[in-house]
């Protein structure tokens, strides 16, 4: 079965995290993954990331991989901390600590995310407090 994980955001960092779960995913199956493709449109106050990979992988795998959240910081490249606080039925609370680069810079980055869960399907979350002031991604399987 193939998984599709596609993400829609508004930060580079929220990139890298699609292509690390996409890759993530890949690595626990013998198959890598068989298509990647992103485009970044630049607002005015605003990125907007489109990213999507589709691998091979059955949905079971996939969702375990993207609801692991306090296993993040081990495969998304400087993202130091990665927690569930808290958890209500399909919605979970969600801190993160790290950094993104900003060109040649790297800005340390807070941001507590609220997930909406829709297993086996996929997820959204936005950022509800931290120092992004808007991010909003979407994974479906």
């Amino acid at each position: 079965m193939r998984c599709a994980c596609r993400s829609l955001g508004t930060t580079a960092m929220r990139l890298g995290s699609a292509f690390a779960l996409a890759a993530t995913v890949a690595a626990a199956l013998p198959v890598a993954a068989a298509k990647i493709a992103f485009n970044v449109v630049r607002g005015v106050e605003t990125i907007d990331v489109q990213a999507s990979a589709t691998v091979n992988a059955d949905t079971a795998t996939a969702w375990r991989v993207l609801t692991e959240y306090d296993r993040y910081a081990e495969f998304i490249p400087d993202l130091q901390r990665s927690q569930v606080v808290a958890r209500s039925g399909s919605k979970v609370t969600v801190e993160q600590s790290g950094f993104a680069l900003l060109w040649l810079l790297k800005m340390p980055v807070q941001v507590t995310f609220e997930v909406n869960e829709d297993p086996p399907n996929g997820l959204q979350s936005r950022a509800v407090a931290g120092s992004l002031r808007s991010l909003t991604s979407n994974y479906l399987c």
